[in-house]
């Protein structure tokens, strides 16, 4: 074998690395290419506009009113590719069929299930919206409903309505036959629906394809989705009552729930502290009312002697209403109290709980030394545009003697006239004046209070000065009207007031408008602040003021309510005449 130079050798083995190098770089950008281009079917195109289709099933396996059908599977096909998760999670399926395993192929799924179907039976699958697309992360517009039967026929009955709330979209609707059980024992926190479906857009539900019979229906924001209320987890909804479906009615349409969330525990007293030797602020979990007068309502012993301290005021604020401040007769500086809150409730009803009504705290070495300040006022100094029905409530930071308070507050116009009225103690601190008859219109009024005339119950004085504020009230020609009929289709039968309410929509007209009835008939809200409205309607029935939304369990049917269908829009000096409201 002959010979190489070195030289040469060296030569030969440099260019054959060159060569390796090249290929290496060769496939490495070869690959990069084809990734590239491999990825370009899965990666949308930049730019273009905003994708705002919401996806829909355009194909079903049994087809829509399918009859005769055997089966172990069943098919779904969307408009574009939707997120796996959310479509498995979106399912319901009437009666139950098993456990259910999903085969996914691009924007197909077979949805496999383990039962063998019933014979003679109506299936509906309720695909509800929270289904959404992989791309925008958009919402189904409407829950889709496929029924399908082992038998000869479908059945054809439909409950629709509509839920009310500021999160209308994605609520479970649970429908229960009543024909086969006792309606006072069914409690959907233990028992599933035999019906599903969810509220597509505006809250807008329909249950299609079911029995004729009588059924129970609720309303829930199923946070777990279990298909079970969960109290005090899921805002709930319950009808005014159960809804009939029969052959020469097999639709019922209207039927609509409110939201509301349930409270079933009692308040607990969370901590007392003494800021002074003459105050004690005691703290619950959430706002409390008293079930008796205060003296009957606290107490508070020395823990070692057993000696009671005398309390001689107890109040809360509004912007604060799950504290109380306790004035109490001095306090031992050295001593260690225990306070007892016996008898409170929450504005539920929920009486406190028996284990958390009493706290401990070790008494201040301060001394109360301070005179009483304005702590809130109802209307800011120099407000404009004052409603002419509003009050003047002044709110303090402690307990005053409440008739220096009055001989020193003075309220006149821009003529210099006093403003005749009515004062109202809501506690030992906090006053209301309301002028009688209302303010008038376009007038600058001035309130002054001798500071001097703030003397707490352990005489205190305030600051040798005058509080002054002024305020002016609305011009008449900005304001419009709304006026017309309700009518109540079981007048005669009901009882307890109509109340009608006017909710603005707009940040300058938050404070709503309402008017009680005591029967049907012709109404009419007068000076109301232009802008747009929500208009309702409720029948108090059980007489507390305020709507009551019902129980699930042990079932107790809400206060029936109507929404009027349009947004009212009021104009300054023009009345919108004609608003029509039925309760149903």
């Amino acid at each position: 074998m002959p010979k190489i130079p070195l030289i040469e050798a060296l030569q030969i083995l440099i260019k054959a690395v060159e060569s390796i190098r090249a290929l290496i770089l060769f496939s490495a950008y070869g690959g990069f290419i084809l990734l590239c281009f491999g990825c370009a079917g899965q990666i949308p195109p930049p730019g273009g506009p905003p994708d705002t289709t919401p996806p829909e099933i355009v194909r079903t396996f049994p087809p829509n009113n399918a009859t005769n059908i055997e089966t172990k599977h069943l098919e779904l096909e969307f408009s574009e590719l939707v997120d796996r998760r959310s479509v498995q999670e979106s399912i319901f399926i009437s009666p139950p069929i098993g456990t259910l395993e999903f085969d996914w192929s691009g924007r197909r799924v077979k949805v496999r299930f383990d039962e063998i179907l019933r014979k003679n039976t109506t299936y509906v699958v309720n695909i509800g919206t929270d289904v959404v697309d992989t791309r925008a992360r958009i919402r189904m517009a409407a829950a889709h409903t496929l029924a399908f039967s082992t038998g000869d026929v479908i059945d054809a009955g439909v409950i629709e309505g509509r839920v009310y709330d500021d999160e209308p979209e994605g609520l479970m609707i649970f429908g229960y036959r009543l024909d086969p059980i006792q309606r006072d024992t069914l409690n959907p926190s233990v028992t599933k629906p035999d019906y599903v479906t969810q509220t597509g857009k505006g809250g807008l539900f329909a249950l299609n394809f079911i029995a004729l019979g009588s059924y129970r229906l609720y309303a829930a924001r199923d946070e777990h989705r279990n298909l079970l209320y969960d109290p005090e987890v899921d805002a709930y909804g319950v009808l005014q009552s159960d809804v009939t479906l029969t052959r020469d009615q097999p639709t019922v349409e209207g039927v609509h729930f409110r939201l509301a969330k349930e409270d079933t525990s009692g308040p607990i007293l969370v901590s007392a502290k003494s800021p002074d030797r003459n105050h004690l602020e005691i703290r619950f979990n959430e706002p409390v009312q008293f079930s008796f007068p205060w003296q009957q309502t606290i107490s508070i012993l020395d823990t070692l002697r057993g000696t009671p301290v005398e309390i001689l005021s107890v109040f809360s604020h509004a912007q604060n209403p799950d504290v109380f401040t306790v004035v109490t007769s001095k306090q031992d500086s050295s001593a260690m109290y225990r306070v007892t809150v016996s008898e409170a409730s929450d504005y539920q009803g929920n009486p406190i709980q028996l284990e958390a009504r009493t706290s401990l705290f070790q008494a201040s070495n301060t001394r109360d030394s301070l005179g009483p300040t304005i702590l809130y006022t109802s209307i800011e100094d120099s407000t404009r545009n004052v409603p002419f029905s509003s009050v003047v409530e002044l709110q303090f930071d402690d307990a005053v003697q409440r008739g220096l308070v009055e001989r020193s507050l003075a309220i006149v116009d821009s003529a210099g006239a006093a403003v005749p009225g009515q004062v109202r103690w809501i506690s030992d601190a906090s006053i209301q004046f309301q002028p009688v008859p209302k303010w008038k219109r376009k007038m600058w009024y001035t309130v002054t209070l001798a500071m001097d005339s703030l003397v707490d119950l352990n005489g205190n004085r305030g600051r040798e000065n005058t509080w002054t504020h002024r305020f002016e009230t609305m011009d008449q020609k900005q304001l419009g009207s709304i006026e017309g009929l309700v009518t109540d289709r079981r007048e005669g039968r009901a009882t307890g007031a109509i109340v009608l309410s006017a909710r603005g929509l707009d940040k300058k007209t938050q404070v709503p408008y309402t008017i009680r009835l005591d029967r049907s008939g012709p109404f009419r809200f007068e000076d109301v602040v232009e802008g747009r409205y929500v208009f309702d309607v409720y029948r108090d029935e059980d007489g507390d003021r305020a709507y009551s939304y019902g129980r699930p369990y042990p079932f107790h049917p809400s206060e029936r309510f109507a929404v009027y269908p349009d947004t009212i829009k009021v104009r300054a000096r023009w009345p919108v005449e004609g608003v029509t409201i039925w309760l149903e």
